[in-house]
């Protein structure tokens, strides 16, 4: 006889939702949502297409991560370490780059640390360092939050950045053998294991809700009725209304317009080994990272595995702006790598085997990358994860307050959070 005592609805099946499921589908019935054909969200392998499994959306372990470690080695899945050398190439010129910071960086830091209120990091920079003398730095920063954290300098907070490059590891990166989908498949297996149940095709539209009672309408007209409502879809998607709520929530409305929400376009190519050999490796031997002044600035390689897979990386305002036509995001890349490798065009295109772009704007189930901190975003976070009437619950990786903000971890950390807060809810049905 079943005795779980309450329904619990999940919409989403990304890292979050999944964390969530895995927990609370032991002791209630669960059923998760999941608008694509597929689990994962922004976890996003592109498989069969190249001679690895690539990844279109999360990729790299970035420093220590625990709750994601101890998920993997509960699968038996391996991490392994990223290595290569990081080069940079600026007005024609390459060079390698020796990830060191100047003088100026070293003040920045400081000032930064004897700061007292927040304020948007670009305010920071026009505030203690304006003037041509502090330009090259002005430069630094604005790649390093833009590229890194697909942040707009406008909103960004000089207090999350702060804290962010304090911990910051940039030796400590590593890469999940089988990639992500592998603890994709733990989580949704623990999932089915405990009853719970995965519904794909299934995006949630509306929400008719009060207390103890939600009422849950997807896109095709099938209405599905809980006790409780978990909602871990991105946060593009709440910012741009994707969901309406019955009773409507304006002030959270105001809290998801808050947050920051970053762009980002991955180009993924395969190049013919010959190539890959005698011009990539040829140019930037043993290459981790590219870092540049082309229209697709950031590239990077499968170091230390020696196959000619290449990842450009377009974040941040220029994501949002660039023509997202496919054929011109194509051409911008293919003209960007030209540029790198000081080859022709035909060239690269018989070298060409294989190629992929992951336009996440685009993406109607995502409308964006992943999180980063606006002044403020702390206490519109606890506003937005306090439960509405113990009824309505959010989580996702825009949710969660940390060093961690906009990766995996704080997915699985927010959404295992979330579960938590449900299963103590007072008045949960018997």
């Amino acid at each position: 006889m079943d005795t779980k005592p309450g329904r619990i609805i999940i919409a989403g099946a990304g890292a979050s939702g999944l964390m969530a499921a895995s927990v609370l589908a032991t002791h209630y019935h669960v059923i998760v949502l999941e608008a694509r054909d597929r689990v994962g969200g922004r976890i996003c392998p592109v498989e069969g297409k190249f001679s690895i499994s690539a990844e279109a959306g999360a990729e790299f372990i970035h420093g220590e991560q625990p709750l994601t470690q101890q998920i993997l080695q509960n699968s038996g899945t391996q991490p392994r370490p990223f290595a290569g050398r990081m080069y940079r190439r600026d007005g024609g010129t390459t060079y390698r780059d020796s990830n060191g910071f100047s003088d100026q960086w070293d003040e920045m830091i400081n000032a930064l640390h004897e700061l007292q209120t927040d304020m948007p990091i670009a305010e920071f920079l026009d505030t203690h360092f304006a003037g041509k003398a502090y330009a090259d730095l002005r430069a630094s920063v604005k790649q390093f939050a833009e590229g890194y954290d697909a942040a707009d300098l406008d909103r960004v907070s000089s207090f999350a950045l702060r804290e962010e490059w304090a911990h910051q590891d940039d030796d400590d990166q590593m890469r999940i053998n089988g990639g992500y989908n592998q603890l994709i498949g733990y989580l949704l297996n623990a999932v089915s294991m405990h009853g719970g149940e995965v519904l794909l095709n299934a995006p949630v539209t509306n929400v008719k809700w009060s207390a103890g009672r939600v009422e849950v309408a997807v896109a095709d007209g099938r209405a599905f009725h809980a006790d409780q409502l978990l909602i871990t879809v991105p946060l593009g998607v709440l910012q741009n209304n994707g969901i309406a709520f019955t009773p409507a929530l304006p002030e959270h409305e105001k809290a998801f317009a808050g947050l920051g929400f970053g762009n980002v376009i991955k180009f993924i190519f395969e190049l013919h080994p010959l190539f890959w050999n005698e011009v990539v490796q040829e140019k930037y031997r043993d290459f981790g990272f590219i870092f540049s002044d082309a229209e697709v600035p950031t590239w990077w390689s499968q170091a230390p595995d020696k196959v000619p897979v290449i990842t450009g990386w377009l974040s941040g305002p220029a994501a949002q702006t660039i023509n997202k036509d496919p054929e011109f995001l194509f051409n911008a890349a293919m003209k960007s790598l030209c540029y790198l490798l000081d080859v022709d065009r035909s060239e690269l295109d018989k070298a060409l085997v294989q190629w992929h772009i992951a336009d996440w704007i685009s993406d109607p189930h995502s409308l964006g990358a992943y999180a980063y901190a606006t002044v403020g975003s702390k206490y519109l976070i606890n506003f937005l994860t306090t439960p509405v009437a113990d009824t309505l619950y959010f989580a996702g990786e825009a949710l969660y307050v940390g060093t961690a903000m906009g990766t995996v971890e704080a997915a699985l950390k927010s959404g295992e959070a979330a579960a938590s807060k449900m299963a103590a809810a007072p008045d949960k049905i018997a």
